[in-house]
């Protein structure tokens, strides 16, 4: 899943309003309404989005602990994938919703 409030702090700190987001990445300014309700959460697409709108990498948007190695020091740049290109990154968030849907089953 992913930690909607991370969108809401990068608003704050760039001071952008959700509206100028939801314009330029193409969405309806409600979208933001309900992630922040929790009525409806962003789509991997929209994950994507979204990161390369503020300069983050998909990962910083993932509720997930950080992955360490056998000494328990982070190994961030294992997810970092900032600098694939987004055909790359949309294949990376198909497979993690693929394998998430099948982990239920």
């Amino acid at each position: 899943m992913y930690d909607i409030d991370k969108i809401f702090e990068l608003l704050e700190n760039k001071n952008l309003t959700f509206k100028e987001v939801a314009k330029a990445i193409g969405i309806s300014p409600n979208n933001f309404t309900e992630w922040k309700k929790g009525r409806i959460t962003p789509s991997g697409t929209m994950i994507i989005k979204l990161a390369n709108y503020f300069g983050v990498p998909i990962d910083y948007f993932l509720l997930a602990p950080p992955i360490t190695n056998e000494q328990g020091q982070d190994l961030p740049d294992i997810i970092n994938i900032s600098d694939l290109s987004n055909e790359d990154k949309q294949e990376i968030v198909y497979l993690v919703e693929f394998k998430r849907s099948k982990k239920g089953k």
